[in-house]
């Protein structure tokens, strides 16, 4: 949507951030319970 084309359900989005802040936050939960 940022570069000005159109978001579908076949546009590539990038997976890495959110895999890498998805784990942080399960190491981080597991360690406070």
């Amino acid at each position: 949507r940022l570069s000005k084309r159109p978001v579908t359900r076949l546009t590539a989005l990038p997976f890495g951030p959110f895999l890498a802040f998805g784990l942080l936050a399960v190491i981080l939960l597991q360690q406070q319970g």
